[in-house]
């Protein structure tokens, strides 16, 4: 399961969150998206411990991140797993600085990245959302193949007593 959090203030943000959902959706991960404005602090923190990779997104406003996401970025760095891949994404106009709060808090928190942070100015068009969509698909794809090495035996099927030649 991925984790969707998110704020936005003119749909543009909600679009890119859509369309990555739809693309990890497309490998059979569940996403659950929150919307942070609507989410309380004890969903929010359910949802974490429960999901797999988290993704947030913000838009900029003024020069800065949303209150509910400075919120939830503060919960996410708090409950987070950081063996888990993280990916932001959001929407700006001129400058973007909640974009670089995002990505340089969940970097210094130790969170690894599971795509390049998705920054779209203003509106994602048509095109944009075919390749956010496939940002997703990839991201989708990884977290699987993860998942599946992770179950994987590490003797390489060998028993113990056969490898080791003093037995």
């Amino acid at each position: 399961k991925v984790v969707l959090m998110f704020a936005s203030a003119y749909g543009n943000t909600a679009a890119i969150a859509d369309a990555l959902a739809n693309g990890i959706s497309r490998t059979g991960i569940r996403v659950e998206s929150l919307n942070c404005e609507f989410t309380s602090t004890k969903e929010l923190i359910k949802s974490i411990r429960k999901a797999d990779a988290y993704l947030i997104g913000s838009p900029t406003l003024g020069g800065h991140a949303p209150t509910p996401i400075v919120s939830s970025l503060g919960t996410l760095l708090a409950e987070g797993d950081r063996e888990k891949p993280v990916g932001i994404f959001g929407s700006y106009g001129w400058s973007g600085e909640a974009l670089e709060l995002l990505e340089n808090k969940l970097r210094d928190g130790g969170f690894k990245f599971g795509f390049t942070p998705v920054k779209v100015k203003f509106s994602p068009n048509a095109g944009m959302i075919k390749t956010l969509e496939e940002i997703g698909t990839t991201f989708g794809r990884k977290l699987l193949s993860s998942q599946r090495t992770k179950q994987r035996p590490t003797t390489g099927g060998m028993s113990s007593s056969r490898s080791d030649p003093a037995i």
